[in-house]
């Protein structure tokens, strides 16, 4: 099995966009995670229901996300992290796909690689694993007591744009051992319980996020752009 389970933003300052975050899917903050700092970074969490929207900003010149950045022109989506129930498996996927690995750990709480950019395109990816399907220690050890908050109940989709939207889908899913389908006439990873969408765009990164509505919630914002990113909320 295979889902989108944490999406992460990069940005040049981090506060204003998780208050705009906030405020567009009304959640209480979320966890910092004293570990990104290895990567150079400081973050902050927010549960989005299920799922875990993470906003990253540096902390020191030269590093990756800053470079995005860089590479973006400002603000943007920058990481997709899955969840997969055999990560070893898929280790030998990579490695069979000559797909580079450039960080990886195997702790008892979690278990996570990082693929090469330039091996897969458009963002940032992360496989991991957790002990058990509903957990997720990047989180931190409280989060589920804020999953019922907020106007989401999780993603319904994750869009990644190209100039060449085709070719990188087939690079995603090749890297994912994800057949190809189609959605809203674009090419489509349908997921366990969420997708990842292909559309055009100048260049190369995650440019939208659709959320799944939490039911009984009457009142959505519409359509918004937050951090480079475009934030949507659809019916499953």
């Amino acid at each position: 099995m295979l889902r989108i389970r944490q999406l992460a933003l990069a940005a040049a300052t981090r506060d204003p966009i998780i208050d705009a975050l906030r405020a567009y899917l009304d959640v209480p903050l979320g966890f910092i995670d004293p570990g990104v700092g290895e990567f150079g970074l400081e973050n902050r969490l927010l549960v989005v229901g299920q799922d875990h929207l993470e906003v990253v900003s540096p902390t020191r010149a030269n590093t990756t996300a800053g470079r995005w950045l860089e590479r973006q022109g400002g603000d943007a989506g920058y990481m997709v992290i899955f969840q997969c129930d055999d990560l070893d498996a898929r280790r030998g996927h990579f490695a069979s796909l000559g797909v580079r690995t450039v960080w990886a750990v195997d702790r008892e709480e979690a278990r996570a690689s990082h693929l090469h950019p330039k091996d897969v395109g458009g963002a940032i990816v992360s496989i991991d694993e957790m002990p058990s399907w509903d957990a997720w220690h990047w989180a931190g050890p409280t989060w589920q007591s804020q999953q019922a908050l907020g106007r989401a109940q999780g993603f319904a989709a994750a869009r990644l744009a190209s100039p060449e939207p085709e070719a990188l889908a087939q690079r995603w899913s090749a890297v994912l051992a994800t057949p190809l389908q189609e959605q809203e006439g674009l090419p489509c990873l349908a997921l366990e319980g969420n997708h990842v969408l292909f559309e055009t765009g100048p260049r190369e990164a995650l440019v939208g996020i659709d959320l799944l509505p939490r039911p009984g919630v009457d009142t959505l914002p519409p359509p918004q752009e937050i951090g480079g990113v475009r934030f949507q909320f659809r019916a499953p």
